[in-house]
């Protein structure tokens, strides 16, 4: 006598079967990481200052790393330096496209004793600081000039740092993304 099994154990066992031979060797894929956005800059010198440099930047797992080079500053100088912009608009380095929303602070630039400045990044990310309609600003002053206001930055939505760039702490060099 023969004894026939149906019912949905050996369907199911059927199907696995079926489901693992499928996908060949190529076994798992790897856990997807975030994205990455690099931004490159080069920084022009702003109201005739001599000041120049480079930025290259990248924004990847919630942090914006990367080295800020800057040349033309005087001996042994510190130089707050920011990435303006905000989510949604396009500003820049002209005079009539900035902006005093800070979407990112980074560390000051201070000078060696032949005026260059390389400085190491490594932020929190608020998030497309280094898209097109954004830029990277040196200022004249260390980061202490700056002074917190009362409303929160439109993108990040923290208080922002801003400056009075005509009078308090200009811009001695600065570089648009995606430019």
């Amino acid at each position: 006598m023969s004894l026939r099994r149906t019912g949905p154990i050996p369907a199911l066992v059927a199907i696995v079967a079926a489901v693992a031979g499928c996908g060949g060797s190529e076994g798992t894929k790897p856990p997807a990481t975030g994205s990455v956005t690099k931004g490159s800059v080069v920084l022009a010198a702003v109201d005739g200052s001599g000041v120049s440099g480079t930025a290259e930047l990248t924004a990847r797992d919630g942090r914006i790393q990367g080295i800020v080079s800057v040349r033309g500053l005087p001996a042994g100088s510190s130089h707050a330096m920011h990435i303006h912009g905000v989510a949604g608009e396009d500003h820049g380095c002209a005079p009539d496209e900035r902006t005093d929303e800070h979407l990112a602070n980074l560390p000051d630039a201070k000078a060696d004793a032949s005026g260059n400045a390389t400085v190491r990044v490594d932020i929190e990310d608020p998030g497309d600081a280094l898209r097109s309609g954004t830029y990277l600003m040196v200022h004249r002053d260390p980061g202490a000039a700056a002074h917190h206001s009362s409303s929160p930055n439109r993108t990040t939505n923290r208080p922002r740092m801003m400056f009075a760039h005509s009078t308090k702490n200009p811009p001695v060099a600065c570089g648009a993304f995606g430019t």
